[in-house]
């Protein structure tokens, strides 16, 4: 009688176990489904980031204009796009430059603000399939004055730093930290070398 007793126990004991760790096996699947479905349907966030570049007159990374006379037309093309999962206002800053480089220390001789736009985007997802620009601009300049200048694009998001009061040249003012900021990195910037003659 006591081994059918005993016998009768483990019999419980393990039909017990089994349906324990069937339920357990079922609620882990259950578990794995939805996570599953969870991925499948939320959409994957990417990285934070705007493209900004410059374009020759034609539309391609090539003719940009380099050598200028006093007073002489020249275009390039300013594109943005936003993908910073957000409305963005974009304000660009085009400034004309002349440095020289001193040992390792900056010296901007002359600096003078040829241009200030705000541009409003919406956040354009980045397409897999073919790139297509979101926001473009030919933008037409000219040089006044003869020399070698980097003509500097800046792109700030949202407020761009203030400037000091209404000058033609902003060398040796605060202004100046934005050119040194865009050469360390520190700003979104491109830059084009022009020599005047």
């Amino acid at each position: 009688m006591f081994t059918t007793v005993r016998f009768n126990l483990h019999e419980m004991v393990t039909k017990k176990s089994e349906r324990i760790l069937t339920i357990l096996l079922i609620v882990v699947l259950a578990a794995c489904i939805a996570g599953t479905v969870y991925i499948a349907i939320t959409p994957k966030r990417g990285e934070n980031f705007t493209e900004f570049y410059i374009l020759g007159p034609s539309g391609k990374a090539e003719g940009y204009p380099k050598k200028l006379k006093v007073n002489e037309s020249a275009a390039v093309i300013i594109g943005i796009a936003n993908h910073e999962y957000r409305k963005v206002n974009y304000i660009v800053e085009v400034w004309l430059v002349n440095l020289t480089i001193e040992g390792n220390k900056t010296v901007i001789n002359h600096m003078y603000l040829l241009d200030s736009f705000n541009v409003t985007l919406d956040h354009m997802d980045i397409s897999t399939e073919s790139w297509k620009p979101q926001w473009e601009k030919m933008y037409n300049f000219s040089v006044h004055r003869k020399g070698k200048y980097k003509l500097w694009f800046l792109l700030f998001k949202d407020k761009a730093p203030p400037l000091p009061e209404n000058r033609t040249d902003y060398a040796g003012t605060v202004a100046e930290k934005r050119i040194l900021d865009a050469m360390n990195g520190k700003i979104l910037s491109l830059n084009l070398n022009i020599v005047v003659e």
